[in-house]
């Protein structure tokens, strides 16, 4: 795929507003996209005087994109912003030529016009990626646990989009010592494995990635992060082929530096430049069915399935997934770990190796923490719980009752 900046144009300034989490409203005057803190205020508004939004359905809930009505643009963000941080973002992505939109898509348009120039990316056609595991990895060892720290790699994602040598080819092979590939930050290799280990993913049964013990032959496709991983658990491996990167250079490199700059404590826009950046890798691998819903005012809808997306560049963002995934096995998983999920671990020591985005950093310490499974946890401090469920986190009672309703479902399931 070709990558480059935007074209040269004046862009519209855009006034914008915000929903906030208890439905009142703050916004510029002529304010025509808002954002908003929960989706549900938007829901109602769409219901209530008709529109249309586009959603992409998971197995669990509709994860919405973008809801139109009333001669608004709604973007939900899930989680609370302040207006006058968003007007200051909104004028620096104006500054550089970037008009208003969700905050996702001004994160990928601020990477674009961080390139120096047109952009080649290899999307590697004939490597098997339909055999990559493509979710995080994952630890829950269940129980309650006593004296935890939480500890964080900050900017994950990010850290890993601006420091992964991306190639401009692959070249494939047969035969190479697997050590020897191993060396490349964003090679592929088809290996048939059997591990001891639960440290090598896999495709589950569902599509899902697993990791687990594996003492049968498994054949699968593996980054070569997840190789030097497969390597050092003593996994026994098989080569069947495998994709040397040819030209890898650091693309995103002036990406990273200028949103860590941005994501600075003492940057005003520091809370939403996380927002933007954080997914802009996601970006590369986002395929979903998308639908879009007709609201009739009132509530009545109409569904209507928007023809598929093609995924941009499918080896660069799995080779940031691997790479996180190496980082959080090797560097932040060991005996006293209780929890992990994509950039963080709950463990009885901390790690913390400095500030800056990439280094890892201590975030909270627990006097207890209840393990029912890698998204599904509560840690109390001094008496006070907090619930983490499917993506959510709060004290609430609502929170309270889902956390105990998946208790119940793990002992029924044991």
């Amino acid at each position: 795929m070709i990558l480059s900046p935007l074209p040269s144009y004046r862009p519209r300034m855009i006034p914008v507003g915000i929903i906030h989490g208890n439905g009142t409203i703050d916004a510029e005057d002529g304010a025509k996209i808002l954002y908003c803190e929960n989706v549900i205020h938007a829901l109602r508004m769409v219901r209530k005087h008709g529109g249309k939004g586009l959603a992409i359905r998971s197995p669990e809930k509709y994860r919405w994109l973008r809801i139109e009505c009333n001669g608004y643009t709604l973007y939900p963000v899930g989680t609370k912003i302040d207006l006058g941080e968003a007007i200051m973002f909104r004028n620096y992505c104006h500054s550089r030529g970037i008009s208003a939109r969700s905050i996702q898509g001004m994160g990928f348009y601020l990477l674009r016009q961080s390139l120096r120039g047109e952009t080649v990316l290899e999307e590697g056609l004939d490597i098997p990626m339909k055999m990559f595991p493509a979710g995080a990895f994952t630890l829950a060892v269940e129980g309650v646990h006593s004296d935890l720290y939480q500890s964080d790699i900050r900017g994950a994602y990010l850290h890993a989009l601006g420091t992964i040598h991306h190639p401009k080819s692959y070249t494939e092979v047969r035969r190479i010592a697997l050590s020897d590939l191993a060396q490349y930050d964003s090679g592929f290799a088809l290996v048939s494995f059997r591990s001891r280990h639960p440290f090598t993913p896999r495709l589950g049964e569902k599509g899902s990635t697993v990791f687990e013990r594996c003492p049968v032959w498994s054949k699968v496709l593996l980054s070569t992060s997840d190789l030097r991983v497969a390597l050092a658990m003593g996994t026994d491996l098989r080569l069947h082929r495998a994709w040397i990167p040819e030209g890898g250079r650091r693309i995103f490199s002036a990406f990273l530096d200028e949103m860590s700059q941005a994501r600075k404590p003492e940057s005003p826009i520091r809370g939403i430049s996380k927002l933007a950046s954080n997914s802009v890798w996601g970006s590369f691998v986002a395929g979903s069915v998308v639908k879009m819903i007709e609201f009739a005012p009132g509530g009545r809808t109409r569904t209507i399935v928007m023809p598929p997306r093609k995924k941009m560049c499918q080896p660069l963002a799995y080779s940031v997934i691997a790479a996180l995934r190496e980082r959080l096995i090797m560097e932040g998983i060991g005996s006293g770990a209780v929890q992990a999920h994509t950039d963080g671990v709950l463990s009885d020591r901390p790690i913390s190796t400095g500030e800056n985005i990439g280094d890892w950093i201590t975030s909270g310490r627990y006097d207890e923490a209840c393990i029912v499974r890698p998204t599904c946890y509560s840690v109390t401090t001094n008496g006070e719980t907090t619930y983490k469920v499917a993506g959510f986190s709060g004290s609430n009672e609502r929170l309270r009752r889902m956390f105990r309703e998946r208790i119940e479902n793990a002992r029924t399931e044991h």
